[in-house]
């Protein structure tokens, strides 16, 4: 795992680049790093003891960069293992002073009874009447929680730890800041900012270096992309970090039976961002968006006079801002048949605020429009022009439909 320490000193902050989880792993033997970095794919607590003991002699244990992760994984291999606790603390009770506060902070940390148990049979003040707390709750401010959730997760495999590193990925509007931090005034306002952006930064390089080593984090980032509600910003973050967002503005989007298939009249895409238009008599459609079944659309490209025919947008990948806000708009036309205009709607919200649909999930604008032919207009033709825009992605796309009045 990669991650970055902010460190100050004299008042300025320094950005070191870390190493792998564990840092100086290489100086442990191969089945010590071993158990380390596959403990959930083949759990062997039998051997905690051994490997704890075998930690501390090379001086690993101990060591400052290592203290976050190596609480994350003892802390969850001795919440797996709750009824060797005793047994196990005892065994390790020879360990030094600084090494055996390490080993009880992650029995703290691991939050089983037997765990409060043992560290009350020892009268340790500083865990006396205080709840333990719960890493997959820490608040993410600084890279040394992202340390601890990566320990938690290579002993336990579970989407929970990845899922929380991910929610870093909301401290996107400080980016930057820590660049700017030597050139600031360096008030506290300007450090905590810095901390914050080195703490981002240490999120995406540690999740990119762990994806390339663990198929399991690979697989559970995909798995969110598809099946959460990750927040916009989140979800902007994971899609650059995968290098999916580049592939969407390097290809078309719109695909049929899994080929790519080009633009129509009513079918556009550009950056990404795409937008279809179709017509329909049936209202119940909007209603029926939201529930969990697809709901069947019935086009309408003829309509007797005084029917409303209602204009349906769908589209997907828009861009998102800061905040993870999505902001489309439209502007619509309706041509009569001999060409001149029957109505204009300047500006039409299509979307505006918080954005979590999966980018290869389409979307239903949140305002429509209904089209009726009075008695009195001609027979013919009518053309239904919308411009879509995304404000963000600043993509402009012109679609266009028509409806049929025979009588």
């Amino acid at each position: 795992m990669k991650h970055l320490l902010l460190r100050c000193c004299l008042g300025v902050l320094v950005l070191l680049a870390g190493n792998a989880p564990f840092a100086h792993a290489e100086e442990a033997s191969l089945s010590s790093e071993r158990w380390l970095q596959t403990y959930y794919q083949s759990p062997q607590p039998e051997r905690f003891v051994e490997e704890v003991h075998d930690l501390s002699r090379r001086g690993l244990l101990a060591k400052p960069n290592n203290r976050p992760p190596m609480i994350g994984f003892l802390s969850q291999v001795l919440a797996q293992n709750p009824q060797k606790i005793t047994a196990w603390m005892t065994a390790l009770d020879d360990l030094p002073a600084a090494e055996k506060a390490i080993l009880q902070n992650a029995l703290w940390h691991s939050g089983r009874p037997e765990g409060v148990r043992y560290l009350e049979s020892k009268d340790l003040q500083e865990y006396r009447a205080k709840l333990p707390p719960d890493i997959l709750t820490l608040e993410i401010t600084s890279p040394e929680p992202l340390d601890m959730l990566w320990g938690y997760f290579l002993a336990t495999g579970k989407e929970a730890p990845v899922r929380r590193i991910i929610s870093a990925f909301n401290l996107a509007p400080y980016a930057g800041s820590l660049a700017k931090y030597n050139t600031s005034p360096k008030t506290e306002q300007d450090k905590k900012v810095a901390l914050l952006d080195a703490t981002l930064q240490a999120a995406t390089m540690s999740l990119r270096s762990m994806c390339k080593q663990h198929a399991r984090v690979q697989e559970i980032c995909e798995n969110l992309l598809q099946n959460s509600t990750l927040n916009g910003l989140e979800r902007q973050g994971l899609l650059t970090l995968l290098g999916k967002d580049k592939a969407a503005q390097d290809q078309p989007t719109w695909r049929e039976n899994g080929k790519l298939i080009g633009d129509k009249p009513n079918r556009k895409a550009s950056n990404g961002f795409a937008a279809q238009l179709f017509l329909t008599e049936d209202a119940t459609f909007f209603d029926n968006w939201n529930k969990p079944e697809t709901p069947r659309l019935n086009e309408t490209s003829k309509a007797p006079r005084n029917v409303p025919v209602h204009t349906v947008v769908l589209f997907t990948n828009p861009g998102l801002d800061a905040a993870g806000d999505a902001d489309i708009t439209a502007s619509i036309t309706i041509l009569k048949p001999d060409g001149s205009v029957y109505a204009k709607v300047p500006t039409v919200i299509c979307w505006k605020g918080k954005y979590a649909t999966p980018p290869d999930k389409l979307q239903l604008v949140q305002n429509h429009m209904a089209l009726r032919i009075e008695p009195q207009d001609p027979v013919g033709r009518y053309t239904v022009q919308i411009l879509v825009r995304d404000n963000v992605k600043n993509v402009e796309l012109p679609l266009e439909t028509a409806l049929e009045i025979s009588q």
